[in-house]
């Protein structure tokens, strides 16, 4: 969970090959401007595989936004983000980790991955405050910690009986965010990032497309197509 400041709050660059339609990219800019003005947190849900992550790194790209990713699968504590006690020289010592800095970095973007596969649900429950309007927490270990203006979170999850493990996310929890459905891209659009991103003819993108089909998937290139907007 602990990394270093250069490593995960950097600006990552942008993917050429990422479609954004024209309803994504307004979505983008709505959300840039809103978080200007108050706090915005979006929760993004969708198919595995079609890219979810991926467009949280390309909003970050594009507004140039340092970007942190933090996986609550492996939360089984509510303060489990913030820091550890550990063993040092003999001592017992509290340890930060990178999400009380990140918090607390203006203008940057948080993404909380798979938030509705916490190890226990209770894990999730530091995050209500952090999300709210007044956007703080208290913790005996570091004290009150206030999120930096600017800060965009969010949250990527599957739903669905397919996905084992999963919890349905808090109703309390869910009310805190702007909710955006996420689809593959249509066909069309499909082929012409499969061509531009590997190189290949249009007859072999069609022939992949197909054969991705046929073996009961569809075909993935790491963009999106929204079904809803903030």
């Amino acid at each position: 969970m602990s990394a270093t400041k250069h490593e995960n709050l950097s600006v990552p660059q942008l993917d050429p090959y990422f479609y954004v339609s024209r309803d994504l990219a307004d979505i983008f800019e709505k959300i840039h401007l809103l978080s200007r003005k108050k706090p915005v947190n979006v929760l993004i849900s969708g198919r595995q595989g079609c890219g979810k992550s991926s467009l949280v790194k390309q909003y970050a790209a594009i507004y140039q936004r340092p970007l942190s990713t933090f996986q609550v699968g492996i939360l089984s504590e509510p303060s489990q983000l913030f820091g550890e006690y550990a063993l040092e020289a003999g001592e017992t010592k509290y340890k930060q980790f990178l999400f009380p800095e990140a918090i607390q970095t203006p203008n940057s973007v948080i993404h909380l991955e798979e938030i509705n596969r916490p190890e226990h649900p209770k894990a999730l429950n530091m995050l209500f405050s952090l999300l709210s309007d007044s956007r703080d927490v208290w913790l005996e270990e570091l004290g009150h910690l206030k999120v930096a203006d600017g800060v965009v979170f969010f949250a990527t999850l599957n739903e669905g009986e397919d996905f084992v493990g999963t919890e349905l996310l808090d109703a309390a929890l869910r009310d805190r965010f702007y909710f955006l459905l996420m689809d593959y891209l249509p066909n069309e659009v499909e082929k012409e990032v499969l061509i531009k991103k590997t190189g290949v003819t249009a007859a072999q993108a069609d022939d992949i497309m197909l054969r991705s089909t046929s073996c009961g998937g569809t075909p993935r290139c790491g963009s999106m197509y929204p079904h809803g907007r903030p």
